[in-house]
């Protein structure tokens, strides 16, 4: 299932808008951590890493969550952008205006990134 973003959306790091159509290597192209936070590459990409007896590893943490990740495990995001009518406070469900899309009304409900993340590549097992 395809992520659905507001057009507006923004990085809660840098809070510059999600350059949505530039391609996956773009600093500002949105990424996904395994918690399913969304971040603009670029600033996960300068997330201070771990130390390991002095050497620098590839695990960080989530700036908001602190759900460790790595580095090599971002995703990148294919984003559609839909007017949206109804967004709830948490950003995980959204219902596609069907008037301005002249299409029947779909509603996209539970809508959870964290989960549809957690699914992909046994994350949690290999760096918890």
């Amino acid at each position: 299932m395809p992520l659905y973003m507001h057009p507006e959306s923004f990085c809660d790091i840098c809070k510059d808008s999600f350059e949505l159509f530039s391609g996956a290597s773009s600093p500002k192209a949105p990424c996904a951590l395994s918690c399913g936070h969304v971040f603009c590459r670029g600033c996960l990409m300068h997330v201070q890493p771990h130390l390991n007896r002095g050497y620098t590893t590839s695990i960080r943490d989530c700036p908001m969550c602190r759900e460790r990740y790595s580095r090599d495990c971002l995703k990148p995001l294919m984003v559609y952008t839909l007017p949206f009518t109804n967004v709830t406070p948490g950003g995980h469900r959204a219902r596609e205006d069907a008037s301005q899309q002249g299409q029947a009304s779909r509603v996209f409900s539970s809508l959870n990134v964290g989960d549809w993340m957690r699914k992909g590549k046994g994350y949690e097992s290999k760096y918890s």
